[in-house]
Parts: C-alpha cells; sequence; structure tokens
C-alpha cells in the first residue's frame, strides 16, 4: 500500500483565499497600468496637435492663424494705425468723410468727398490734431484725391501699401467716422472682385461710374468713404468709396 500524504481541509481553504487575493491584486495593477498608458496617450495627442497649430501659424503669410493670439495681435496693429487714419471736416466742422496719410504730410480721400475746392478742408486726427488739406492732384475715373497736410509738427506716422493679391474671404478692417464717431474700426472680409456701381452724391447726382471694385463685407456708412481697407498684415489694399443703399454691410472699396 503506498503512503498517501494527509490532507487537512483548512489548509486547502486558505490557500484558495490567498491565490484570490494575489489574482485581485494582479488586477488591480493592471488596471492601474492600461489607466496610466491611455491618460499618457491621449495627452501625448494633444500635445502633438497643438504643436501642428503652431507650425502652421508659423508657415502661414498672414499675421494671423488660429488660436489666442490673434485678438492681441489685431489690437496691436489697430493701436499702430490709428494715428494715420482721420476724419475729413470742411470749415464748418462739417464731416464729410474719412481719409489717411500716406507719409508725413500726402493724404488720400474720396473725391467726392470733397465738393469743390473754393472752400478750406482739414484733416481731423483727434486729441486737437487738425490740419488744413490743400489739394494736390486727383484721379478722377478712381475717384481719388490727393492733399498735402498743412501745418508745423506733421504726423510721423503713415501707412504702407500691399503688394500680395487680395483673396476673396480674406479678413480686413478700416479706420474711420462711422456712427458719428472719428477713429472707429470695423472688421470684415473681402466677399467679391470685379464689382462695377454708380456713385452719387448726398444730392442723387451722379459723380461717377467705377468698375473693378472690390465688395467687402463689414460694417460701414457714408462716412466712411475714404477711409483706408486694411489687410491683416496692416497694409493697406485700397479705399471705401461707396457703400450699397440696398444692403446694410456692404461697401466697395478701390484697390491702390
Amino acid at each position: 500500500m503506498k503512503n498517501a500524504s494527509p490532507t487537512c481541509p483548512n489548509d486547502s481553504f486558505g490557500r484558495e483565499k490567498l491565490r484570490c487575493r494575489f489574482m485581485t491584486l494582479i488586477l488591480i495593477f493592471c488596471g492601474l497600468a492600461l489607466g496610466f498608458f491611455t491618460v499618457k496617450y491621449f495627452l501625448d495627442l494633444r500635445f502633438f496637435n497643438d504643436e501642428s497649430s503652431v507650425v502652421m501659424v508659423a508657415d502661414d503669410k498672414s499675421v494671423f492663424g488660429i488660436g489666442q493670439n490673434d485678438e492681441k495681435t489685431l489690437i496691436s496693429l489697430i493701436e499702430t494705425l490709428m494715428p494715420v487714419a482721420a476724419v475729413v471736416r470742411d470749415e464748418n466742422n462739417n464731416v464729410l468723410g474719412s481719409g489717411f496719410l500716406t507719409s508725413n504730410s500726402s493724404f488720400i480721400t474720396a473725391r467726392h468727398v470733397l465738393e469743390n475746392f473754393d472752400q478750406k478742408y482739414f484733416a481731423d486726427f483727434g486729441e486737437g490734431l487738425i490740419f488744413e488739406l490743400r489739394f494736390e492732384d486727383e484721379k478722377k475715373d478712381l475717384d481719388l484725391v490727393y492733399l498735402d497736410l498743412v501745418g508745423e509738427n506733421l504726423p510721423k506716422e503713415f501707412a504702407s501699401f500691399s503688394n500680395q493679391e487680395v483673396d476673396l474671404g480674406e479678413e480686413i478692417f478700416s479706420i474711420g467716422y462711422q456712427g458719428g464717431y472719428g477713429n472707429s474700426v470695423v472688421k470684415g472680409v473681402v466677399s467679391g472682385k470685379n464689382r462695377y456701381i454708380e456713385v452719387e452724391n448726398s444730392f442723387g447726382q451722379l459723380i461717377v461710374s467705377l468698375s473693378g471694385l472690390l465688395q467687402v463685407d463689414m460694417n460701414v456708412s457714408e462716412g466712411m468713404s475714404g477711409a483706408p481697407v486694411f489687410n491683416m498684415n496692416g497694409e493697406v489694399i485700397g479705399m471705401i468709396v461707396a457703400v450699397s443703399k440696398d444692403d446694410e454691410g456692404v461697401g466697395f472699396i478701390i484697390e491702390l
């Protein structure tokens, strides 16, 4: 007869209990490890996407990309360009339109803003900076007039012009006389090209027919006539010459 080792029910139960505890610890450890690597994966994925966005913005030709820095950049541009824009007034201090500096003494506005040169006109830059305007040249076919600032301590800031083609959907902004206030900023997009319009004065008389204009969608009023239109690099792409009578928020600019 073979000898058999004696068995004890209590020892068997203890071993099963120990085995269950060991398996539980293994499952807990596996769960924690899985959770750790899952969180790490999504954090790495988010970081990678953020880096891609930064590269995409840096490679873009525009100053602007997609991010929270856009607003700060626009505000900085506006603060820099605000001194180049002015309100055009007559000798009775009536507001006629807007305009802007292209050098420290050269000034541009829309020709229809100035009815005649038998009276004096002034460029009001705000904060008491007002200079008389003297006729220099005009291009009636473009509704454009060039003037000189007359006076001392002339502004040192002036606008620069873009040499890039304007794209449909491109973001733009303008500074001029809007809603009864000078130095107002409006923002919009280029919504059309090669538009044809007929410009009338306040009496409904036809002044000039213009073609090849850019259509812009932004909140503009008649007081914005002559105002500069900037791209998001802060460069002038054109000047506002007309506002649609039928559709609010639609204006037309000549490219400069």
